[in-house]
């Protein structure tokens, strides 16, 4: 097939060809419907310029959850650096802003809102390939995602905590039904606990900003000796602190096992026992199906990435 060139696009939108270079290139003096046109038709005819680099769009999450900058922050890093490695550019925009993407050429998206909308809702918005980092599939619409697989993570916490002595254990989450990887991380929770035939003694408490104090104090109540920070990666410092206003000590009265922030776990005192995903393999893999997307390869699959234990001093033996 005859590629399309810039005079065919122009012709298409029935616009000069200095209208649609400067269009496509984002300079200004375009306007915001004549360049979505052009965009929207570039990509419809497939119209790439002779030295294209693909570029790709990352969609940060949502701004409705700021709580997660250590988390936003290094998977954002990770994306960045795996992207230029393979030498495409990158547009980097929250969320909220998804609709630039109709004033852009861009050749795949990868998202990491983490809140099991945009899949759902993108037929709807573009029809480019996207891959959801740490978010829910469409596979339907061939949206596929790359995550942490949680299932896997919280077996090997527990595993490790009921090797260590552990028997009643309990599970701090935020009650944001939102946020369903916290209600898959309690899912992977009591499915570990009854493989250890330990159901009676697993223990789950909900909370939201207002009351983690109150959450926390339930499951001193009883008597747990170790507890999970389910809900991100600057939970475990909060819990941590919060038990020193119980005038708990950590690891001597208490152990937790929180989730890995490089800004933090091997500064709290005492450093802190963390389940880590591996920023650089998700990355890699979200690039990896999005070019088979790209290039149009079908029969793809959703892809699971292990966690790691990183061990350190937040969990006593009893």
């Amino acid at each position: 097939m005859k590629p399309v060139t810039i005079r065919d696009l122009a012709e298409a939108a029935g616009t000069s060809i200095a209208t649609v270079s400067r269009a496509l290139s984002g300079a200004p003096k375009v306007g915001r419907e004549t360049r979505s046109r052009i965009i929207h038709l570039a990509e419809e005819l497939g119209y790439r310029s002779g030295n294209h680099r693909k570029t790709i769009g990352v969609v940060l999450p949502s701004v409705e959850v700021p709580r997660f900058d250590a988390y936003t922050a290094t998977l954002q890093k990770a994306l960045t650096l795996e992207i230029y490695r393979r030498g495409y550019r990158s547009i980097i925009l929250s969320f909220e802003d998804i609709e630039l993407l109709n004033e852009t050429l861009v050749d795949g998206v990868l998202s990491f809102d983490f809140l099991g909308r945009i899949g759902r809702h993108w037929p709807h918005i573009k029809s480019l390939p996207l891959v959801c980092l740490n978010d829910l599939p469409n596979n339907l619409d061939q949206v596929y995602s790359v995550a942490s697989d949680e299932l896997q993570g919280m077996k090997l916490a527990v595993d490790y905590l009921v090797s260590r002595g552990h028997r009643r254990i309990g599970f701090l989450r935020y009650l944001s039904p939102k946020f369903w990887k916290d209600i898959r991380r309690q899912t992977g929770f009591l499915a570990a606990m009854r493989e250890h035939r330990l159901e009676s003694t697993a223990f789950v408490e909900l909370y939201n900003t207002q009351s983690d104090y109150n959450a926390l104090g339930a499951l001193l109540d009883k008597n747990v000796t170790a507890i999970f920070a389910a809900d991100g990666e600057s939970s475990g410092a909060r819990v941590q602190g919060i038990l020193q206003q119980f005038g708990k000590r950590v690891p001597e009265d208490i152990s937790i096992v929180g989730w890995e922030s490089e800004q933090l776990s091997n500064f709290l005192r005492p450093r802190q026992t963390t389940l880590a995903q591996n920023f650089p393999k998700l990355a890699a893999e979200s690039l990896n199906l999005l070019e088979h997307l790209m290039d149009g390869t079908p029969h793809q699959k959703n892809i699971l990435v292990e966690y790691q234990l990183i061990e350190r001093d937040s969990v006593a033996i009893l």
